[in-house]
């Protein structure tokens, strides 16, 4: 009997990977709400074209957004004159562009550039978890592109950052989209994703697909080598990756790739044809991939501007911006005179779900060991609706006295993390004991769950 021990960590509902069985549920994807304009993309070193390639990182207790800027419209990516840009929030909704003071532009450092180069193409800053980093280099970098690939930054602040190595990481692909450099504490090892142009099935059209490459040192890395898939070779052209840790949740990898239709217009084309969405995607060893989502993640809505070539782009990064919500951020109007990075909002821990309607549903996961005392449940209910949980022996399969589903307390509301009650029940004593849960649902969304003390 195999048994996977999850100790304390939440666990999401966005695949099947600790499921055994199930009947009258199905999985169903949460779509962010949109908020409020994080930043408008409208200084005059920004220009037509800015806000791609943008990433957002939580470090000494603020929020903070680079993103390009300053393209040269004629699409050429060693222009010298391309700029990083910077902005910096308290909350992840109220962004400033502070004056950095760095770069003369027009004769004046009253910007809030932080660097320019052909670097800025897709320079794309990550935090590394790696408990082992030096202080020195806690902020990650990676930027470059064909032919001469590839290369990692670091920094200490955030602000200054130098090429770690003399070498390119990575040479292979197609790399003048955004590349995310990220640390797996699952594998213990770094990886990259990056692009390529190839079939997705032999003699098939050529496609914008995801690369991945690991290395366990940062300076020597394994030959890039396409995403697999759980559903099979993927019809869709996967313009950037958006590949991160969950925060709360590092053991799960998620994504949120901007997914490209190129030859294809709704409305007036802005520069070129094309449109674009943004779609989800999770791993739980970084290299196999659960596209069961295919719908889209966030889409261009009404607004007409939204549905030329390259918006709707998401930033690389989630933000915990309050103990209930993750934030994710998304160009929009890509192009257009009111171009602009929005904040989108959903619940932690909340992607995707278990969802029963009025006839109710079962599922039970295969063999688990935790660590804790209660079980708290990422879940809504409708006014009528309820969850129930009950516990059986791995071993016998039977419920353990005391925690058969009628033994527990009706779990009803909305809540990112409520115990549930097991009427008296010693949770406790059950910890390190091979058990599998089994959720009854009746109108009611399970997000995820979690063993605590």
């Amino acid at each position: 009997m195999t048994v996977t021990d999850i100790g304390s960590r939440v666990e999401m509902l966005v695949d099947d990977s600790l499921l055994a069985e199930s009947r009258g549920l199905d999985f169903r994807l949460t779509s962010p709400v949109r908020c409020e304009s994080a930043i408008v993309l409208d200084r005059p070193w920004e220009g037509e074209g800015a806000g791609a390639y943008a990433s957002v990182l939580a470090f000494d207790g603020r929020f903070h957004l680079y993103y390009r800027a300053g393209v040269n419209t004629s699409g050429d990516d060693q222009d010298e004159g391309q700029c990083l840009c910077y902005a910096v929030s308290s909350d992840g909704v109220h962004w400033e562009k502070p004056d950095l003071g760095r770069v003369l532009f027009r004769g004046s450092r009253a910007n809030n550039i932080l660097m320019r180069g052909h670097e800025c193409h897709n320079f794309t800053p990550v935090v590394d978890l790696n408990p082992a980093c030096p202080p020195s280099e806690r902020i990650k970098a990676t930027a470059g592109y064909q032919p001469g690939g590839l290369f990692i930054y670091a920094s200490a602040d955030g602000l200054e950052f130098r090429r770690l190595f003399d070498t390119p990481a990575v040479t292979v692909g197609l790399l003048d989209s955004q590349n995310v450099l990220l640390y797996d504490p699952t594998a213990g090892r770094y990886r990259i994703y990056s692009r390529i142009y190839q079939p997705a099935v032999p003699d098939g059209p050529r496609l914008r697909s995801i690369l991945n490459a690991e290395s366990t040192d940062l300076e020597h890395w394994s030959q890039p080598v396409p995403n697999r898939y759980v559903q099979g070779p993927q019809p869709d052209e996967l313009y950037t990756n958006a590949t991160v840790t969950c925060p709360g949740a590092e053991h799960q990898l998620v994504a949120f790739p901007m997914r490209f239709v190129p030859d294809v217009d709704v409305v007036e084309p802005r520069r070129s044809p094309g449109i674009s969405d943004a779609v989800f995607m999770s791993s739980r060893d970084g290299v196999l991939w659960d596209r069961r989502f295919m719908d889209s993640w966030i889409g261009g809505g009404l607004d007409e501007r939204n549905w030329t070539q390259r918006s709707m782009m998401p930033a690389r990064g989630i933000l915990a911006t309050d103990p209930e919500h993750f934030s994710v951020y998304v160009l929009e109007h890509y192009c257009w005179p009111d171009a602009r990075i929005v904040r989108y909002e959903l619940r932690r821990h909340g992607f995707a779900s278990l969802h029963a309607g009025i006839q109710g549903g079962c599922v039970q996961s295969l063999p688990l060991r935790f660590t804790g005392s209660r079980l708290l449940l990422n879940a809504r209910t409708a006014a009528n609706g309820r969850i129930r949980v009950g516990i059986r022996d791995a071993a016998t399969g039977r419920f353990v006295p005391g925690f058969a589903p009628e033994d527990s307390a009706v779990w009803r509301g909305d809540a990112t993390g409520r115990a549930v009650d097991f009427g008296g029940g010693c949770l406790a004593a059950l910890a390190g004991r091979p058990v599998a849960l089994q959720f009854e649902l009746e109108l009611a969304d399970l997000y995820a769950f979690q063993f605590s003390s």
